[in-house]
């Protein structure tokens, strides 16, 4: 995945992976995995994030974020972090949809507009 910023802040780029596991039980985990660069500052990313989730229409999603768990080689500063997070509308409560593409990917997105397509892995 790879998003651009297009707000009037220093330009924001993030380059990784983001990996979805929407398990039982109304609970989840998306572990973030890359490199984020705003003007000439770099950085490393690595954080889990666990979430609940409901489903209150068919295909939406509605997730509540926990605390993210800074793993490994991760030195975003915390506030840039949650930024990132705030610009990419993956706030501490969001929604997304998912609509099925074959048989073994699914787009993730808003309800305008896709954000990803995600591939089943085993």
């Amino acid at each position: 995945m790879e998003y651009n910023d297009t707000s009037q802040e220093p330009d924001l780029q993030f380059r990784g992976t983001i990996t979805f596991n929407i398990g039982t039980q109304h609970r989840g985990s998306m572990l973030i995995n890359g490199h984020l660069e705003r003007s000439q500052e770099h950085y490393r990313v690595l954080r889990l994030l666990h979430f609940s989730y409901r489903l209150p229409k068919s295909n939406e999603y509605r997730l509540t974020l926990d605390k993210p768990v800074v793993m490994g080689k991760d030195n975003i500063p915390d506030p840039l972090f949650a930024e990132v997070l705030n610009q990419a509308s993956l706030r501490n409560e969001m929604s997304f949809y998912i609509s099925p593409m074959g048989e073994n990917a699914v787009a993730i997105g808003s309800l305008s507009s896709p954000m990803m397509v995600c591939v089943f892995t085993e």
